[in-house]
């Protein structure tokens, strides 16, 4: 046993430790509506055999999964894209598979599969978002097999497929749960969790556009505004829309080389932070987004990719420490502050330290919803494919982590979020819905479906 986020949860090694439940009339489900719930759970590493078994309700005294009544394992897809969920049941003759997408080691998860009888139809939900769903030809077979969490028995009635990773629950209902029901198992995270919907790709090209900053003027023609970087033309370039729908590049080359990591829109001026090529951290300013913006140069010398905000008469930045190297090497997430937006940072303190944890995190990105400050940024185990982690504060100094686990529903990096009339994410589109297309080469718009507090 060890710690989970909530209550303790079982330790599985990887190397033979199973749990077995005797069969039950209670879990004597597959013959109508049923529902799973695994969870919370993480993967402690990356597979290294083809698939893990989280739970499996079959013989350990050897048949085929055509007669597994059912089964969750993670499935090995490519050691740049985490694991896949795959939820199996065998029918009497044959195996009915459904694919979820893809999650990393570390972070925690709650699964929810759920049976619909009446068309056969298996659907599951990844921390309460719709993943896949698929509809055959025949129920699960009906057979009175014992329930094995942490592992599968082959058709020779030997061991494979043994877990390792921890899972703080596994439950099974005869039913299919509510909405209400789902939510309560997934609330697990906090006191809030921002809950993402994967709603479109936009802006795939050729140029490999990323690093989004987002600003909003509803007063003006376009209100929506995003500077995206394009990596082969290295400029920073400037996109409107009217709608959210579709976008209009509109100016070309609007501040330096690197990346935009953030910026703020104070007393009519745009204040823009970029990375330095160099290293450290530049600023760009006007009161328009016309190129180009005035250089300010260097307000920070070493660290980079910082998340910005503004409160109070003092301008706010959040670099990850150590800074930006080859890879994904920051563990800390610092805070700087200034009451010029242009010079005169000094470190404050640390807003998110993860130098305990197996993940490394940066490229912050700071906004305000209904009078609470957010923090959004990357967290990964396997770069440079991005989750999201979420954290909260009242005066931008004091921060309380939220989640560690992916806010969204798919892989991508450097989380832009745009408080509007239509809340709104954009991110690094740094893998496809397919696992095995490796999209370096876009931006990704998220719906945000809701904030529960």
């Amino acid at each position: 046993m060890r710690d989970g986020p909530q209550g303790r949860a079982l330790q599985f090694d990887g190397s033979g430790s199973e749990l077995v439940v005797p069969h039950d009339e209670s879990l004597d489900v597959q013959t109508g509506d049923f529902s799973i719930v695994i969870g919370p759970m993480r993967l402690n590493k990356q597979l290294t055999t083809d698939r893990e078994c989280i739970l499996a309700k079959k013989s350990r005294s050897g048949v085929a999964d055509a007669q597994m009544q059912f089964g969750f394992f993670l499935s090995q897809v490519d050691g740049d894209f985490g694991e896949m969920p795959v939820f199996r049941y065998g029918d009497g003759s044959s195996v009915n598979t459904v694919t979820g997408n893809t999650i990393a080691p570390g972070p925690w998860y709650v699964f929810i599969i759920e049976f619909d009888s009446s068309t056969n139809t298996v659907t599951i939900y990844k921390n309460n978002i719709e993943v896949a769903s698929a509809s055959f030809s025949n129920p699960p077979v009906d057979r009175n097999d014992e329930l094995v969490i942490g592992a599968h028995y082959n058709g020779s009635g030997t061991q494979q497929y043994p877990f390792n990773g921890d899972a703080s629950t596994a439950r099974v209902y005869n039913r299919i749960l509510s909405t209400e029901e789902r939510r309560a198992h997934t609330y697990w995270h906090g006191p809030a969790y921002t809950f993402f919907q994967f709603k479109f790709d936009f802006i795939i090209d050729d140029a490999g556009p990323d690093a989004p900053v987002a600003f909003y003027q509803p007063d003006e023609t376009y209100p929506y505004k995003l500077i995206i970087h394009s990596d082969a033309n290295t400029r920073n370039d400037l996109w409107l829309s009217d709608d959210l729908q579709s976008w209009t590049l509109d100016t070309t080359d609007l501040t330096g080389t690197k990346e935009s990591s953030d910026g703020v829109y104070v007393d009519g001026t745009y204040y823009i932070y970029e990375r330095d090529p160099n290293g450290g951290c530049q600023v760009f300013s006007g009161s328009t987004l016309t190129s180009p913006l005035t250089s300010h140069g260097n307000v920070l010398s070493g660290p980079d990719d910082v998340g910005a905000a503004y409160q109070d008469g003092y301008f706010y930045l959040f670099p990850e420490n150590p800074t930006y190297d080859t890879g994904s090497s920051s563990q800390v997430i610092d805070i700087y502050r200034s009451s010029n937006p242009t010079s005169g940072f000094s470190k404050i303190g640390t807003a998110i330290d993860f130098e305990d944890r197996p993940m490394k995190i940066g490229d912050a990105d700071i906004f305000k919803y209904e009078g609470t400050w957010y923090m959004a940024f990357d967290v990964t185990s396997d770069h440079p494919h991005y989750g999201t982690a979420l954290a909260k504060s009242d005066d931008l100094l004091d921060w309380e982590l939220i989640t560690n686990s992916d806010i969204k529903d798919w892989k991508g990096g450097d989380l832009e979020i745009l408080i509007a009339d239509q809340n709104v994410g954009f991110t690094e589109l740094t893998q496809g819905r397919d696992p095995s297309d490796d999209m370096f080469n876009g931006v990704s718009q998220w719906r945000m479906d809701e904030v529960v507090v």
